[in-house]
Protein backbone atom coordinates (compact mmCIF):
# COMPACT_ATOMS: atom_id res chain seq x y z
CA UNK A 1 0.00 0.00 0.00
CA UNK A 2 1.15 3.69 -0.69
CA UNK A 3 0.63 6.35 1.53
CA UNK A 4 0.78 10.21 0.94
CA UNK A 5 3.76 12.30 2.32
CA UNK A 6 0.87 13.85 4.57
CA UNK A 7 0.23 10.26 6.06
CA UNK A 8 3.59 9.64 7.06
CA UNK A 9 4.22 12.92 8.83
CA UNK A 10 0.85 13.05 10.82
CA UNK A 11 2.76 8.96 11.93
CA UNK A 12 6.05 10.93 12.42
CA UNK A 13 4.28 13.42 14.42
CA UNK A 14 2.56 10.88 16.42
CA UNK A 15 5.75 9.26 17.16
CA UNK A 16 7.81 12.02 18.35
CA UNK A 17 5.46 13.41 20.66
CA UNK A 18 5.91 13.18 24.41
CA UNK A 19 3.05 10.02 25.85
CA UNK A 20 2.65 9.32 22.31
CA UNK A 21 2.32 6.19 20.66
CA UNK A 22 5.34 3.86 21.07
CA UNK A 23 7.19 2.44 17.56
CA UNK A 24 5.58 -1.26 17.67
CA UNK A 25 1.99 0.14 18.78
CA UNK A 26 1.85 3.06 15.81
CA UNK A 27 2.95 -0.26 13.63
CA UNK A 28 0.50 -2.52 14.38
CA UNK A 29 -2.39 -0.06 14.68
CA UNK A 30 -1.54 1.12 10.86
CA UNK A 31 -0.42 -2.26 9.12
CA UNK A 32 3.80 -0.99 8.37
CA UNK A 33 6.23 -2.50 9.58
CA UNK A 34 8.43 -0.77 12.44
CA UNK A 35 11.21 -0.70 10.45
CA UNK A 36 8.95 2.06 8.20
CA UNK A 37 8.58 3.98 10.64
CA UNK A 38 12.20 4.54 11.51
CA UNK A 39 12.44 5.52 7.87
CA UNK A 40 9.32 7.22 7.58
CA UNK A 41 10.66 9.41 11.03
CA UNK A 42 14.50 9.73 9.57
CA UNK A 43 12.90 11.27 6.57
CA UNK A 44 10.52 13.68 7.72
CA UNK A 45 12.10 14.47 11.38
CA UNK A 46 15.70 14.46 10.04
CA UNK A 47 18.51 12.03 11.31
CA UNK A 48 18.87 13.84 14.14
CA UNK A 49 15.64 13.55 15.69
CA UNK A 50 15.58 13.87 18.92
CA UNK A 51 12.84 13.46 22.08
CA UNK A 52 13.20 13.66 25.52
CA UNK A 53 11.61 10.47 25.90
CA UNK A 54 14.49 8.95 24.01
CA UNK A 55 17.13 6.81 25.61
CA UNK A 56 19.81 8.63 27.43
CA UNK A 57 22.16 7.50 25.23
CA UNK A 58 21.28 8.76 21.94
CA UNK A 59 20.66 12.48 23.67
CA UNK A 60 22.94 14.70 21.84
CA UNK A 61 25.75 16.85 23.91
CA UNK A 62 23.25 20.22 23.77
CA UNK A 63 20.82 18.19 25.21
CA UNK A 64 22.32 16.55 28.08
CA UNK A 65 24.48 19.74 29.30
CA UNK A 66 21.18 21.84 29.20
CA UNK A 67 19.90 18.80 31.18
CA UNK A 68 22.52 18.90 33.53
CA UNK A 69 22.74 22.65 34.10
CA UNK A 70 18.69 22.72 34.44
CA UNK A 71 18.72 19.76 36.80
CA UNK A 72 21.25 21.48 39.20
CA UNK A 73 18.86 24.41 39.36
CA UNK A 74 16.41 22.75 40.96
CA UNK A 75 15.19 22.83 44.40
CA UNK A 76 15.65 19.47 46.09
CA UNK A 77 12.09 18.28 46.27
CA UNK A 78 11.70 19.11 42.81
CA UNK A 79 14.46 17.00 41.24
CA UNK A 80 12.57 13.57 41.50
CA UNK A 81 9.71 14.76 39.73
CA UNK A 82 11.69 16.38 36.69
CA UNK A 83 13.46 13.38 36.54
CA UNK A 84 10.56 11.08 35.90
CA UNK A 85 9.16 14.06 33.45
CA UNK A 86 12.47 13.66 31.35
CA UNK A 87 12.81 9.79 31.55
CA UNK A 88 16.24 10.38 33.21
CA UNK A 89 18.02 8.61 36.29
CA UNK A 90 20.27 10.99 38.70
CA UNK A 91 23.21 8.87 37.11
CA UNK A 92 22.80 10.08 34.41
CA UNK A 93 22.96 13.52 35.14
CA UNK A 94 26.19 12.07 37.61
CA UNK A 95 27.98 10.73 34.78
CA UNK A 96 27.34 13.66 31.81
CA UNK A 97 28.37 16.39 34.61
CA UNK A 98 31.74 14.28 35.17
CA UNK A 99 31.86 13.93 31.47
CA UNK A 100 31.20 17.76 30.70
CA UNK A 101 33.95 18.81 33.44
CA UNK A 102 36.39 16.17 32.52
CA UNK A 103 36.47 17.70 28.64
CA UNK A 104 36.84 21.41 30.31
CA UNK A 105 39.52 20.59 33.08
CA UNK A 106 42.32 18.69 31.04
CA UNK A 107 45.56 19.40 31.05
CA UNK A 108 45.62 19.76 26.90
CA UNK A 109 42.47 21.77 26.71
CA UNK A 110 44.55 24.67 29.44
CA UNK A 111 48.08 24.07 27.14
CA UNK A 112 45.95 24.90 24.12
CA UNK A 113 43.96 27.58 25.84
CA UNK A 114 47.68 29.18 26.45
CA UNK A 115 48.70 28.86 23.06
CA UNK A 116 45.76 30.15 21.98
CA UNK A 117 46.00 33.21 23.96
CA UNK A 118 49.87 33.86 23.17
CA UNK A 119 48.89 33.24 19.28
CA UNK A 120 46.29 36.22 19.53
CA UNK A 121 48.75 38.11 21.81
CA UNK A 122 51.20 37.79 18.92
CA UNK A 123 48.12 38.54 15.79
CA UNK A 124 46.87 41.58 18.00
CA UNK A 125 50.34 43.30 18.50
CA UNK A 126 51.17 42.63 14.24
CA UNK A 127 48.06 44.30 13.35
CA UNK A 128 48.69 47.59 15.58
CA UNK A 129 52.31 47.71 14.31
CA UNK A 130 50.47 47.12 10.90
CA UNK A 131 47.77 49.94 11.56
CA UNK A 132 50.48 52.12 12.44
CA UNK A 133 52.50 52.10 9.11
CA UNK A 134 49.46 52.40 6.87
CA UNK A 135 48.79 55.70 8.53
CA UNK A 136 52.30 56.39 8.14
CA UNK A 137 52.19 55.53 4.59
CA UNK A 138 48.61 57.64 4.46
CA UNK A 139 50.29 60.41 5.84
CA UNK A 140 53.47 60.25 3.56
CA UNK A 141 51.19 59.93 0.55
CA UNK A 142 49.31 63.10 1.75
CA UNK A 143 52.38 65.07 2.40
CA UNK A 144 53.82 64.08 -1.26
CA UNK A 145 50.55 64.97 -3.12
CA UNK A 146 50.21 68.42 -1.26
CA UNK A 147 53.96 69.20 -2.49
CA UNK A 148 53.26 68.01 -6.30
CA UNK A 149 50.22 70.41 -5.81
CA UNK A 150 52.35 73.67 -4.15
CA UNK A 151 55.43 73.42 -6.97
CA UNK A 152 52.51 72.99 -9.62
CA UNK A 153 51.15 75.85 -8.80
CA UNK A 154 54.31 77.47 -8.25
CA UNK A 155 55.16 76.29 -12.22
CA UNK A 156 51.86 78.15 -13.38
CA UNK A 157 52.39 81.47 -12.36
Amino acid sequence: MIFKNEFKKEMVKKLLTPGGKGVAELSREIGVSEQTLYNWRNRFAGNNTFTVGDSPARWPSEAKAKAVLEYAGLAVNEKGEWLRKNGLKSEHLDQWGKAFISMVDTKKYKAENRVLKNTNKALEKELLRKDKALAEVSALLILKKKVEDLFSAEKDI
